[in-house]
């Protein structure tokens, strides 16, 4: 079994994900007097989309209040865990939220899409003002 060293191997097979179609990806942004591990806009029709990312090696109930508080800033939110946690991430996480989970030849699998929330706005405004 691979043990991850930290978040940011997590965080690094995430962005394989989005490479080829992001204009913009942050890793650990603090914004709003938030941190947000991973930040991926995405061009779209009216405005950019915000893909929120939560990512932990050893999910605990503490990430599912981060996750409330991201869903007000964002228009997608995901939690990204290693493949140790996949049934933590079914009996935890809102089935609103997507779900990341990475193997251990750190190859990123979404397997659960995030529902549109529409709040990407408000982090965009943050993003931008500072």
């Amino acid at each position: 079994m691979k043990v991850f060293k930290d978040e940011s191997e997590l965080i690094d097979a995430c962005l394989k994900l989005f490479d080829s179609i992001a204009i913009h990806m942050g890793r650990n942004v603090y914004v709003g007097g938030l941190e947000i591990d991973l930040i991926v806009v995405v061009p779209d029709i009216l405005r950019p989309s915000v893909h929120v990312f939560e990512v932990k090696r050893r999910p605990k109930l503490k990430l599912l209040k981060q996750l409330s508080t991201r869903v007000l800033i964002s228009d997608y939110v995901y939690v990204v865990l290693p493949y140790t946690a996949y049934s933590w991430a079914f009996t935890y996480v809102p089935d609103y939220v997507g779900v990341v989970i990475v193997d251990k030849f750190l190859n990123p699998h979404i397997i659960r899409l995030p529902r549109w929330l529409g709040n990407g706005g408000v982090l965009l405004n943050l993003m931008f003002k500072h």
